[in-house]
């Protein structure tokens, strides 16, 4: 199975914080949004993922 390309932009800002945070870590951005995205895609978590995307709409 062949995977998509995903491309995601953030700002410049954001991304330096994010290095800030995960850096000291060992971890990269690219590394963690992919994580999230393996996450997100898992069966296994399909109720988990769509109560926390539910409870985030809800907060904003």
């Amino acid at each position: 199975m062949k995977m998509a390309e995903i491309c995601i932009e953030i700002d410049d800002d954001l991304l330096k914080q994010l290095k800030e945070i995960l850096t000291p870590m060992g971890l990269t951005p690219e590394f963690v949004a992919e994580q999230f995205i393996r996450f997100c895609a898992d069966p296994n978590n399909a109720v988990l993922v769509r109560s926390l995307f539910d409870d985030w709409i809800k907060k904003e």
